[in-house]
């Protein structure tokens, strides 16, 4: 069996996708949305990269902030990737 080469692209979505799941709170002045860490430390900083975390993450990681956009997409994609959105015909 041939090596399988990983898509950081689809694992970054991923992730992204599954902060929607941590999201604790929405407040007025913050620069985004706070989620629990638990992810992979490259993936996140993949994210800030592209604009979806409000702060690089350093060693420990305490909490992700997501940027207004950053909680958009995370959303979207958790739809896309996860929910069955099958139309259900009468």
């Amino acid at each position: 069996m041939e090596p399988v080469r990983l898509s950081t692209k689809r694992l970054d979505e991923a992730v992204l996708a599954m902060l929607s799941l941590c999201i604790l709170n929405e407040l007025p002045g913050q620069p985004g949305i706070q989620a629990d860490p638990g992810f992979d430390y490259d993936c996140l900083k993949r994210l800030h990269a592209q604009g979806y975390l409000a702060a690089c993450p350093h060693h420990p990681i305490h909490t992700i902030w997501l940027t207004p956009e950053g909680a958009r997409r995370s959303r979207e994609l958790f739809r896309k990737l996860f929910c069955d959105v099958r139309s259900i015909s009468t």
